[in-house]
């Protein structure tokens, strides 16, 4: 091959590789619109699938457990619970303060104050008649009246009997101090919400609760001041509210009671027929499930006297303040 014959293939090598690049770019440019369209097609489709499978993938509130704090985990490295946000009109909530464990002697030789009393008790309850309601010789409508109350009467309850079932799983009835007897829901809590006498063995140190059974008032202590005082709803004659001192136990934002838990318990020991979800801040004090808890089925003007299966029921925002306050191991003195 002589030089020119070399110099014409090396051109002709050249411009074929060129050719060749050039060729390539074309390809390559041509491609790019389709792979970013398909690119594009698919990130959409993904977003859309995720946005539909979300909700069937997040547990109901059913299904979702909550987080449980028991006593024997104060010394560990628990999980802080948040309870659901609730608008508090009261005021902001009291955060637990460094002294609100107990005394270890406030919490011990607890046994024989847990369970339920044997039946109820004398109480000094004030209070009003809320509509015009009958009195009866007996707990019971089959008793022809023997007067009636006008609303506003002052009435003053000496016990809660167990009578006619006047309202859905609701038989308690009060004995007046004439000796005749009304139903329960008739009757209004009357005069301010204040802090009842504190039990004369009562903490002096610490975030406490002192339930007075008698008033229908729980008030939330730090050291020897109250805090805030708000009506309650006790036990039931027959379900009556356990006296003693007693830890909280365990703390659970929202949990389901159910009356199957109880057989054993109650009249005759037959539990009770009731499931409620989604209750929000439950506080346990006592094995057997009596508890601290918002009490939302209850109509507000009835907060102020006994209606519960053992438990301490209170007005939601109420519920949610006491939240705040108590911790695991928290005392709550129960008394008449």
């Amino acid at each position: 091959m002589n030089a020119i014959t070399h110099r014409q293939h090396l051109r002709n090598v050249r411009l074929r590789r060129r050719a060749r690049r050039a060729n390539r770019r074309s390809r390559l440019l041509s491609v790019t619109p389709r792979v970013v369209l398909h690119l594009l097609v698919g990130a959409l489709t993904l977003v859309a699938a995720q946005a539909l499978l979300r909700p069937l993938a997040r547990p109901s509130d059913d299904q979702a457990s909550a987080p449980v704090v028991y006593a024997d985990q104060q010394g560990s490295a628990a999980p802080a619970i948040s309870a659901p946000a609730l608008s508090i009109s009261a005021g902001a909530p009291v955060q637990p303060s460094a002294q609100s464990a107990p005394p270890a002697a406030v919490l011990t030789d607890l046994s024989a104050s847990i369970g339920r009393t044997a039946g109820p008790a004398s109480t000094g309850w004030q209070g009003i008649a809320g509509q015009v309601v009958n009195r009866r010789s007996e707990p019971n409508r089959s008793k022809p009246p023997v007067g009636d109350l006008q609303p506003g009467t002052p009435v003053e309850v000496v016990r809660w009997v167990t009578g006619e079932e006047v309202e859905k799983a609701n038989d308690t009835w009060a004995q007046l101090s004439d000796g005749t007897y009304v139903f329960s829901t008739s009757l209004r809590r009357s005069g301010p919400t204040e802090p009842p006498s504190r039990p004369a063995d009562a903490p002096t140190t610490g975030h406490w609760i002192d339930v007075n059974l008698t008033q229908q008032v729980a008030t939330a202590y730090d050291g020897a001041e109250p805090v805030r005082s708000v009506l309650i709803s006790s036990g039931r004659p027959g379900w009556d509210t356990p006296t003693g001192v007693f830890p909280v136990l365990r703390r659970i934002e929202k949990d389901t009671m159910d009356g199957a838990t109880l057989v054993g318990q109650g009249p005759k020991g037959v539990g009770a027929d009731y499931k409620v979800e989604n209750v929000r801040y439950v506080q346990y004090f006592t094995p057997d499930g009596a508890a601290i808890h918002e009490n939302y089925w209850r109509r507000p003007a009835t907060f102020g006297m006994p209606g519960s299966h053992g438990c301490i029921g209170m007005a939601p925002a109420d519920a949610a303040w006491f939240w705040q306050f108590a911790t695991v191991g928290t005392p709550v003195v129960i008394h008449e």
